[in-house]
């Protein structure tokens, strides 16, 4: 059906960048071109695609509303997914705040995560009005053990660097957004419960934004007492803190300068620092799915607990502590004994939330999927004249894009940009690309071309 490009656009570089070239490399052996790169760039300057590409969104919240409807007037085929999925919002949050029932004209069809996923979404309408497909992620395929092995290096190296640690990932951009404009919520005398509402409350209501906000600030306080006392607890250890992508890491950083065995990182995949480690603790974060997928020793620090606005699968698939005693007992086990052992509700939980933790890798189902668009001929086209209004539309939005940038009153700063997503490394994505060629024996060869800084075609 479609003839032009497989587009895949990246927001959070250490979250997406390493899953979606995995994805971009299986394409591209069933002989499709595939863009991949900074979301920014790619919106930017999406009318100079060829029309009929295909454009794999990762989110369908109200914000994309806007960009889906221009993908799909220029004349390009949209599949989406939910990046953050997995780990989500109780239902009645979730409808408004991370899905949009108005994006759904501008989608042709819905990748879940897994059969909780695809339940979540269900619940919006019945039938659901568009095919829902339940084929994982290639977040996913990458904990597999098939694929490990694409990590063994860095790994190898973080040890080197860094000797046995102690590994903390932290969750906290609601309270501590490294634009404090994106907060939840910010202190007011004036507002209710004395807290007025940020951006970051975006499609929630006011009562739980501010809670949530609330519950979020008490265990952040905690996480920042919890670090000095891992570094006294467990001196011959680094501990390693691994903020949100989207947090403010100087906070944690001012946290950390007492003491010398506390390192402060953000940099690369998070799944090295996770197969490295002695232990994870966090609280309410992925990286506690992705660990257990991994057989790695997960703790969540729980000294407050709230069933509201906790998030429930990182916390059932983790050994739960609310005291530094009890955290103490679970890391001195761990490290005696590095091997968990999961109960069978939780194997059955991570197989209800993630699909494709065996047979074919959710690259490959993706890819399929893809294939079989080609024969559908349901997939409409808009009108010619349609499609050149829309060109204006978007070339005009280019113009206005840039000339903000250039002002520096965008949405979101250069800064808070460049953290979520620092320019390309061309030789680090060739590295990537043989190695994922020797891992998964792939026929052809994988070729990269830069198409300019952040954005590179992927062919065979």
């Amino acid at each position: 059906m479609f003839q032009a490009d497989l587009i895949l656009p990246i927001e959070n570089q250490v979250r997406e960048l390493d899953a979606k070239l995995l994805l971009a490399c299986t394409a591209a052996q069933r002989g499709y071109s595939v863009i991949i790169g900074w979301k920014s760039d790619i919106e930017q300057g999406i009318y100079r695609f060829r029309s009929g590409s295909l454009y794999l969104a990762k989110s369908f919240a109200p914000v994309n509303l806007k960009m889906l409807r221009i993908l799909k007037e220029l004349g390009h085929y949209v599949i989406a997914w939910d990046e953050e999925g997995l780990v989500h919002y109780p239902p009645d949050i979730y409808f408004g705040r991370r899905f949009s029932g108005d994006v759904l004209p501008y989608v042709d069809r819905i990748i879940a995560w897994g059969e909780d996923n695809a339940q979540l979404l269900r619940q919006y309408q019945s039938p659901f009005p568009l095919p829902i497909h339940v084929l994982g992620n290639p977040r996913g395929d990458l904990l597999r053990s098939e694929l490990r092995p694409f990590f063994e290096s860095a790994v190898k190296d973080l040890i080197d660097q860094h000797g046995h640690y102690i590994l903390v990932n932290t969750n906290f951009p609601s309270v501590n957004c490294f634009d404090p404009a994106l907060n939840t919520c910010y202190e007011d005398i004036n507002a209710p419960e004395g807290l007025g509402l940020g951006r970051g409350s975006r499609g929630m209501p006011e009562d739980f934004a501010r809670g949530r906000y609330s519950h979020l600030k008490l265990l952040f306080e905690k996480f920042k007492e919890l670090l000095p006392w891992l570094a006294e607890t467990y001196p011959n250890h680094s501990i390693v803190l691994r903020p949100h992508p989207s947090e403010n890491q100087d906070l944690w950083k001012q946290e950390a300068d007492r003491y010398p065995n506390i390192i402060i990182k953000a940099t690369g995949n998070v799944i090295p620092w996770i197969l490295g480690s002695a232990v994870l603790i966090h609280n309410g974060c992925t990286t506690a799915v992705e660990a257990f997928a991994m057989d790695k020793p997960v703790i969540s620090y729980e000294p407050y607990q709230n069933e509201r606005y906790d998030n429930h699968l990182p916390t059932d698939l983790s050994k739960c502590c609310t005291t530094y005693e009890q955290i103490k007992i679970s890391i001195d086990q761990y490290l005696k004994n590095p091997t968990p052992h999961p109960s069978e509700f939780q194997r059955l939980q991570l197989t209800r939330f993630l699909a494709a933790t065996d047979g074919a890798l959710a690259s490959e189902r993706i890819t399929d999927l893809i294939d079989s668009m080609q024969e559908d001929s349901s997939l409409s086209q808009p009108t010619p004249s349609s499609r050149m209004k829309t060109l204006g539309q978007a070339m005009v939005r280019h113009a206005r894009k840039k000339i903000k940038r250039i002002r520096g009153n965008l949405q979101y700063s250069k800064a808070f940009q460049q953290q979520r997503f620092p320019d390309l490394n061309q030789v680090d994505l060739n590295q990537k690309v043989r190695d994922f060629n020797h891992l998964l024996k792939f026929s052809k060869p994988v070729k990269l071309d830069p198409l300019k800084t952040n954005i590179i075609r992927i062919t065979t």
